[in-house]
């Protein structure tokens, strides 16, 4: 595929919901998401790999998941203790299931100080 048909693909409409919800999930928030996408778009552009793609959806969500891992490893090679408490805190909470039910997800991060969504896993 050339360029303007692998970004006619990213840019439908349908396809672009779809990376931004994949996105998303990955990231855990909606601005993280839309940073990933933006890296995707400039892959998609310098990467001459892409346009060897026989599947470009596939690809892009592959590309965003290995994006969103590097990110986390990068954090998490920075913050190493931050990391760990957040982690603690997931495994409490998976042992306490009823706590779980209380509150939500972002409840539990904002209490933990882990504001940063690469965190999340």
């Amino acid at each position: 595929m050339n360029i303007h048909e692998l970004l006619k693909v990213f840019l439908n409409e349908s396809n672009n919901k779809e990376l931004m919800l994949h996105a998303c999930m990955l990231t855990g928030n909606r601005e993280d998401a839309l940073d990933l996408l933006s890296d995707l778009l400039i892959e998609i552009y310098e990467n001459p790999m892409v346009q060897k793609a026989l599947d470009p959806m596939a690809y892009y969500k592959a590309i965003l998941r290995n994006k969103a891992y590097n990110i986390r490893k990068r954090i998490s090679a920075r913050f190493p203790l931050h990391q760990a408490n957040c982690l603690k805190l997931r495994r409490s909470c998976l042992s306490k299931p009823s706590s779980i039910m209380k509150m939500n997800a972002l409840d539990v991060i904002g209490k933990t100080g882990c504001c940063s969504s690469t965190h999340r896993s």
